[in-house]
């Protein structure tokens, strides 16, 4: 796969979201967000292996969507797609998740 592909299948299949997790500290409860990285993918799970493999951070949940959570991990991510979507409105997501993480 060439990167133009890769680009373009991200693209096209995945989702810039925070996700949350709650933990107690001391009798109190603190809320927790983090950037997540979602492609989706049904039909070919090989391709979700791929990128597993390409990034190297991540995971697959379900054989069918390839997850990265994390600040760590959503910054390989982020370093890689920067300026590089074409899409507009992916590309106003993509800037909005990575503003909001810091990334």
């Amino acid at each position: 796969m060439n990167e133009n592909w890769l680009i373009g299948f991200i693209e096209a299949e995945c989702s810039f979201t925070r996700g949350s997790t709650t933990r107690r500290y001391k009798d109190k409860l603190y809320k927790y967000k983090y950037p997540s990285f979602k492609v989706t993918q049904t039909e070919a799970v090989e391709i979700l292996k791929y990128l597993k493999n390409f990034f190297g951070v991540g995971s697959i949940q379900g054989n069918k969507e390839y997850v990265v959570n994390g600040r760590k991990g959503c910054i390989i991510i982020a370093n890689f797609l920067q300026g590089k979507l074409i899409i507009k409105k992916r590309q106003k997501q993509f800037e909005n998740w990575r503003k909001q993480f810091k990334l």
